[in-house]
């Protein structure tokens, strides 16, 4: 009978603390919600001071773009909050790389995007706009691509009255044919050919144009016909198969030796000799073509295949009548 009461007492006493630390964690629970409700609220008056919001939008570097438009995209993410709390124009917390990959995203001319707050109140934004190196046409649209074949922008002939006021529509640059396949039919945004061989084509032009040889436009119609046309006429065909920088030695050689000199056979091949294309000077010998040649190939091992116009004599003979 004694043992009865004995647990009685034990188990009342047992729900009696248990109902307390229930109440204290309770209790507790409730202070850490109340904390926390505090912290978020001083953190949000913090975030919301107005000394510390970005009010002003500084764009520099941008030439093709207009600042208006940068600053519209950057304010449509500034305007906005994190969880409907804090305010996205906070300097500490503004949306950075959301802002960077946006405008790289919406203007492919954008190359990069720097973006730094100066007294809280004011964004720097710095964009770096990508220049042309070639103009690659496909169909009837022409795009401008940069140093790494990367099309970024349409590109339009400038009118005969109008002034061009961006390098963009620069007579100089190379036109580029062929790899329509590879962007497919919205090519901004994608790169032609490799970078190896734009790297490669890029070279070559500026190679040629050392040795005196204007080349106006390179048609690839495949990695084993790449042929660069010469401003004066005629077609120099390379390889991709074949290294660029061997063709080019093959070519500078034959061009420097005496059996391109008075060439008048309609069909021949040379193998090139040993001669050097350069002298003892840092600079290079300046090289003549033969006139009037309809090829030079330079895509088979070391020999070079050319074929000079038939009309040759014609064309020296006008030529000469015009020049009297």
């Amino acid at each position: 009978m004694h043992s009865t009461r004995t647990s009685k007492k034990d188990f009342l006493r047992s729900q009696s603390l248990t109902r307390r630390r229930r109440k204290k964690r309770i209790i507790k629970l409730w202070l850490m919600f109340f904390c926390l409700c505090c912290l978020i609220a001083l953190v949000t008056w913090v975030i919301s001071l107005p000394s510390m919001a970005i009010k002003k939008i500084v764009v520099v570097g941008n030439a093709n773009i207009t600042s208006d438009e940068i600053q519209r995209i950057s304010e449509s993410y500034l305007n906005d909050t994190y969880l409907g709390l804090f305010s996205k124009r906070n300097a500490f917390i503004y949306p950075k790389q959301k802002i960077e990959k946006a405008l790289t995203n919406l203007y492919p001319r954008i190359s990069e995007v720097g973006m730094e707050t100066e007294s809280f109140e004011i964004l720097n934004i710095k964009v770096k706009e990508r220049e042309a190196t070639s103009i690659w046409c496909a169909a009837i649209q022409c795009y401008l691509a940069d140093e790494n074949g990367y099309l970024f922008a349409e590109y339009h002939e400038p009118a005969l009255d109008t002034v061009a006021s961006t390098t963009d529509t620069d007579e100089n640059l190379i036109k580029l044919f062929g790899g329509d396949q590879l962007v497919g039919p919205e090519p901004i945004g994608k790169s032609i050919f490799t970078k190896k061989l734009y790297f490669d084509i890029q070279n070559t032009v500026v190679e040629l144009q050392k040795i005196g040889i204007t080349i106006d436009s390179v048609h690839v119609f495949s990695r084993d016909e790449i042929v660069f046309n010469v401003s004066t006429g005629g077609k120099l065909i390379f390889s991709d198969r074949k290294t660029f920088e061997d063709s080019l030695d093959d070519l500078k050689s034959s061009l420097s030796s005496s059996v391109f000199v008075g060439t008048s056979s309609t069909n021949s091949t040379h193998k090139p000799s040993s001669i050097s294309t350069f002298s003892s000077s840092s600079s290079p010998l300046k090289i003549t073509l033969p006139p009037y040649f309809e090829y030079i190939d330079v895509r088979f091992g070391n020999k070079v295949f050319y074929k000079i116009d038939k009309n040759t004599d014609e064309k020296v003979k006008a030529s000469s009548t015009v020049k009297n």
